[in-house]
């Protein structure tokens, strides 16, 4: 039995309340100070801390800045019946806006939408910009799931009827005489944040940690990237050999239709966050270097940690809605052993697979279907400190009796074993003994 259960406690902790106070105070990154009871293990005992229950519901969005770029490079060309219609050099992210995604076809249809955009972004100061209004996207994707046919079965009926998660989006223009002379390049970047990168124009601009390690290859499916290719002087449509991310072909008969398309299939769910972690200063364990640490390389040795537990995604269906909460569900095996004689704060940090702070929407972000002139600006702090995001978790510290470390640890005496075979008839005198 153990013989400190009467002193084992259970710490129910929310971050709603501001944690400023500690120096460090929101969701992701706060402090609980046990003021008059602190956890101490003077008497050579162990303390055992867990997380028995966490939940947090989500406040961001499944598309985020940290799966929804995708680096897009082009050497530049001119074309159509005008010499003014001008494609420059292009080297630069293409970005999905960032929401949530109820089908493939949707997300599809929001990348091909991205690409346009960028294009008449880097367009508008020239002679001739081109426009949005010149140019359609048409996701091509197959999804047959939840579709009936006239006579209420739900598809596919057929071999030939599958459904079929790889992208594939086409891109028309209709301005007069327009062809694809030189494709685009897409890469799904997944580079290490050790070293500084620039993208392959004049001046170009140096990439950020999410341009640089994107989850986009997970959320669209294709060979992630995981060396820059490229440089100012010598741009990658120049290299002889270079990786790409997606198919990029002119379509069939007619070159002003370009058909970007998939190797790989999508990820079903319309998301890349699977699980949250919990980190605490006081805990030891062990990770993958790919887990843990976004510095590292894609390598799966094990580093040391400060990890003490995993949420996992849950979807709460009710009869109206669908809720997503990310929840520790019993049994929780995760727990770390403290030995230090005095704790009076505990330190919580919350981390995704990456080692990235949970992925918040930008305040200044303009919702759908409205105007940037309709927003008024944001110069409030975070979302992790005054929006609807709230973590609540319930900490068991356990104290166990532990072996003195002070103290050296052996084998016990063996036990002696009498055996006659070994006796002796001869008797000394008492005056020789």
């Amino acid at each position: 039995m153990n013989k400190y259960e009467r002193d084992s406690q259970l710490l129910f902790v929310s971050s709603e309340a501001n944690f400023e106070n500690n120096g460090i105070g929101n969701q992701n990154h706060f402090k609980v100070n046990l003021a008059d009871n602190p956890l101490r293990n003077n008497d050579s005992s162990l303390i055992k801390l867990s997380v028995k229950e966490l939940q947090i519901r989500k406040s961001w969005y499944n598309i985020n800045e940290t799966n929804n770029k995708v680096r897009m490079s082009l050497e530049g060309f001119t074309t159509g019946t005008s010499s003014d219609v001008i494609l420059p050099d292009i080297d630069t992210m293409v970005e999905i806006a960032v929401g949530d995604y109820l089908s493939h076809e949707s997300l599809v249809d929001a990348f091909g939408d991205a690409i346009v955009a960028k294009i008449v972004e880097l367009t508008e100061l020239l002679t001739r910009p081109l426009l949005a209004s010149e140019f359609s996207v048409v996701p091509t994707i197959v999804i047959y799931k939840n579709i009936a046919n006239s006579v209420g079965v739900e598809r596919p009926l057929t071999a030939s009827e599958k459904n079929d998660y790889r992208l594939s989006v086409q891109i028309d223009c209709t301005i007069g005489g327009f062809e694809w002379d030189k494709l685009p390049i897409f890469q799904f970047l997944n580079i290490p944040l050790a070293g500084s990168y620039n993208f392959n124009v004049t001046n170009g601009a140096t990439l950020s940690a999410d341009e640089r390690l994107n989850d986009s290859y997970l959320l669209l499916g294709g060979p992630r990237i995981e060396s820059f290719q490229g440089t100012i002087a010598n741009p990658i449509w120049e290299l002889s050999t270079y990786d790409e991310s997606l198919s990029v072909k002119k379509k069939s008969g007619d070159n002003s239709k370009l058909c970007i398309m998939g190797w790989f299939p999508m990820s079903e769910v319309l998301h890349t966050l699977d699980d949250i972690y919990v980190i605490s200063r006081q805990s030891h364990s062990q990770a993958s270097s790919s887990l843990q640490s976004i510095t590292n390389e894609h390598a799966h040795s094990f580093i040391a940690s400060n990890m003490l537990a995993k949420a996992s995604r849950d979807v709460q269906r009710t009869i109206n809605n669908t809720g997503v909460y990310f929840k520790i569900t019993q049994p929780s095996y995760f727990f770390s052993i403290l030995t230090q004689p005095f704790i009076n704060e505990i330190e919580f940090e919350l981390r995704d697979h990456r080692g990235r702070a949970l992925p918040y929407n930008d305040p200044s972000v303009v919702p759908i279907n409205d105007e940037e002139a309709n927003l008024k600006a944001y110069t409030g702090p975070s979302q992790v400190k005054n929006g609807n995001s709230v973590v609540s978790l319930v900490v068991l510290a356990e104290k166990f009796v532990g072996n003195d470390p002070s103290s050296l640890q052996g084998f016990p005496d063996p036990v002696g074993i009498y055996n006659p075979k070994f006796g002796s008839n001869i008797t000394m005198p008492n005056k020789f003994c």
